[in-house]
């Protein structure tokens, strides 16, 4: 019937091979990755920071309140912001359309990306929702299969193929293909900083309240800011900045400039007028600086 029996030593030792294979593998791309440091000690120490970072906590800001020990919602609201309309949609339709019941597959990782939010919801590890990005193609592949299958014909409808087979197959695909052209429509609003995105029917008030940090604002406005000063060569301007870049290397040189999250929080005087911008994370206060809200 096709089938072989294999000895359990080979299959055993096969499968340490491939294990072995794959850690080798995983090495050398790490390697090349830190730009061959063979010891990693890049890498480690890295692993040391985010260990340290963990213990001692770490600033997170949600719907305008920040905590040191995280918040148990956070990963379900911030994904709501974050995640576009069609996707959402998506989801709702497909457990909306008719059918007797739900294969186990778009079942399976929704569960399988729900658990793991909600592992690290209640570790409170919740510092930006990059950590839980695996859960999306989860979510895409769960909102495909969902959309894909359809409900079962009754015995007397697989004798006939009428207009309402054909449409019970169309339907699934044009709302697919309208959920995508609405999410490019969607996204296109914020290019090219899609990290500034949150759902409009969801996410109500400016978004420095909703969200703040890696979650919304990480430097990524300098060059359009440099090409906005061009035109006001002579005009003094202060900045209140949160990234790891300093602007200098963008050929920014602010009266004064502060970066609250940074060893050297501030430089230079504060102009007594001219132009002053600021980072959105600093606008909601989550490390402090300037008050910026007068």
């Amino acid at each position: 019937h096709g089938r072989r029996a294999v000895d359990q030593g080979r299959f055993l030792l096969a499968w340490a091979l491939v294990g072995l294979l794959t850690l080798l593998l995983t090495y050398l791309t790490l390697v090349a990755l830190y730009q061959g440091q063979w010891d990693l000690k890049s890498y480690r120490t890295m692993i040391e920071l985010v260990s340290a970072l963990y213990e001692r906590g770490h600033p997170v800001y949600l719907d305008g309140q920040s905590s040191f020990a995280g918040f148990s919602h956070y990963y379900a609201r911030t994904a709501l912001y974050k995640t576009p309309t069609a996707l959402l949609l998506a989801v709702a339709i497909g457990f909306a359309l008719p059918r007797r019941r739900f294969g186990p597959r778009p079942l399976s990782l929704l569960a399988l990306a729900a658990g793991y939010a909600a592992l690290l919801s209640a570790l409170r590890y919740t510092l930006g929702l990059r950590y839980i990005l695996v859960c999306y193609p989860l979510l895409l592949i769960a909102a495909g299969r969902l959309l894909q299958e359809r409900p079962e014909p009754e015995a007397g409808e697989r004798a006939r193929k009428s207009a309402d087979g054909r449409w019970r197959t169309w339907l699934p695909r044009g709302i697919a293909l309208g959920l995508v052209v609405g999410t490019i429509i969607e996204l296109g609003t914020v290019y090219p900083h899609p990290l500034r995105y949150t759902n409009p029917l969801l996410a109500r008030r400016a978004k420095h309240q909703h969200l703040a940090d890696m979650d919304l604002d990480w430097g990524g406005g300098l060059l359009a800011l440099r090409r906005y000063l061009r035109g006001r060569p002579s005009e003094p301007y202060a900045l209140s900045y949160h990234g790891s870049l300093h602007p200098r290397r963008f050929g920014l040189h602010p009266a004064w400039y502060e970066n609250p999250s940074s060893r050297r929080p501030s430089e230079g005087t504060l102009p007594a007028r001219g132009l002053f911008f600021a980072s959105s994370t600093n606008i909601s206060g989550l490390y402090g600086g300037v008050d910026l809200s007068a």
